[in-house]
């Protein structure tokens, strides 16, 4: 319905990409330079045009010339366990020097695991974005046929695991309390920084590590926690907070999007299901899934009209996650609701400022450029080569725990 459109925005976004001076950026997956070869590469999927092969190989070049030359940490977002998962997806293209790429890998997942063993201590370090489940996520996806990072990683996740239900249990002492009091454990429902990730990935690790009971009970243990945080009001705009300290002070208007919001709870909730092999869980999910079709417009779906077109909270992933409730459900609705949120994606790069017409939104009316993956104009072009591409196998949604 869009396409014309959105190719001609796809190319918009490679010239303005092509013109930024990239060493002005850091090499952040999720907030730098470091998703250009995403992005290069589903465009090179849709031209089939050898030359954005090329562009991905000197954009790996210039993030390791970065690598080289810079102090960095270990977190997904902004660090090496972002890169280095990003290298692994392109090294599974066939693109690059595998030799090359494996040595710095095994570099990579050397360094991120001594990292990491000596810094799961309390629940403050369990972050996806910031932490140690988003490192130890990068680790899960490169224990094929190594029995040693095999079981590191499984080591990472018993650490994981016993700090997430001390957390767990922590919530529960107060999911009573009616009051607000800010001295109080809160929970995190959503998925850049809390259950939703944490689900997620415990998920992932099940399937992998199927005889790893502790893994199976903290998976069923988290998802009987962001559950407990449900909306008992039907009429409620959200079925789940952001951050609360029980389901009695909780703020159920939330925005949707990618950060926060049902649609990625409930996906989330849908893969622990599915993992577990517990229907009452998945179809717990799509009800809550089903719900977030109410809401059906720009305004509805991110309770204010100034937000932006970006991954994070932006329209760009409301578009991608009615998407993938369509796959899942087979609902046409959720079809008809993706086709509409890419039209208003397109729509809020309709301006001449900006990187290819959009901006971050940083709250109180200001706006800032942006190209990261997550919060700026390359997340918008995958998301719209994603919609070129129509249904592929490229499994780049892995990059925010979609797939």
């Amino acid at each position: 319905m869009h396409k014309s459109l959105a190719s001609a925005k796809v190319f918009e976004i490679e010239r303005v990409l092509a013109e930024l001076p990239v060493k002005e950026n850091s090499f952040s997956l999720f907030s730098g330079i470091g998703g250009l070869p995403i992005f290069y590469y589903l465009l090179n999927q849709y031209t089939r045009d050898i030359k954005y092969i090329e562009k991905a190989n000197l954009a790996i070049s210039e993030i390791f010339e970065m690598l080289n030359s810079a102090h960095y940490g270990v977190t997904y977002c902004n660090g090496l366990a972002g890169v280095g998962f990003m290298i692994n997806y392109i090294k599974k293209t066939g693109c690059f020097n595998t030799l090359e790429v494996d040595e710095s890998l095994c570099e990579i997942d050397d360094y991120i695991f001594t990292y990491t063993e000596d810094r799961i201590k309390s629940s403050e370090d369990l972050d996806f974005l910031h932490g140690a489940f988003g490192a130890t996520y990068y680790l899960l996806t490169r224990v094929e046929k190594n029995s040693l990072l095999t079981e590191r990683t499984k080591h990472l996740f018993y650490m994981l695991c016993n700090v997430l239900n001390s957390e767990i249990d922590k919530s529960n002492e107060v999911h009573e309390v009616r009051h607000i009091d800010n001295s109080l454990h809160k929970t995190n429902c959503g998925l850049a920084h809390g259950h939703g990730s944490y689900i997620a990935i415990l998920a992932k690790a099940l399937m992998k590590f199927e005889k790893e009971d502790i893994i199976r009970d903290t998976l069923r243990n988290c998802i009987n926690c962001l559950l407990s945080f449900q909306s008992k009001d039907e009429n409620s705009i959200s079925c789940f907070p952001a951050i609360a300290i029980s389901p009695y002070t909780a703020n159920y208007e939330i925005p949707m999007g990618w950060c926060y919001g049902d649609q990625t709870a409930s996906l989330s909730l849908y893969r622990g299901g599915i993992a577990l092999g517990d229907k009452n869980i998945i179809n717990k999910a799509i009800q809550i899934a089903l719900k977030t079709l109410n809401r059906d417009t720009f305004i509805k779906a991110q309770l204010s009209p100034l937000t932006d077109a970006c991954f994070c909270h932006g329209s760009a992933s409301v578009a991608y996650l009615n998407k993938k409730w369509g796959q899942i459900t087979k609902n046409s609705a959720f079809n008809e609701l993706y086709q509409h949120f890419v039209k208003v994606t397109l729509k809020k790069g309709d301006n001449d400022i900006g990187l290819a017409g959009y901006q971050k939104y940083l709250g109180d009316n200001k706006h800032e450029n942006a190209i990261g993956l997550l919060d700026g104009v390359i997340g918008v072009g995958v998301m719209l080569l994603d919609y070129l591409l129509e249904d592929n196998q490229l499994n780049w949604d892995s990059f925010f725990l979609l797939d």
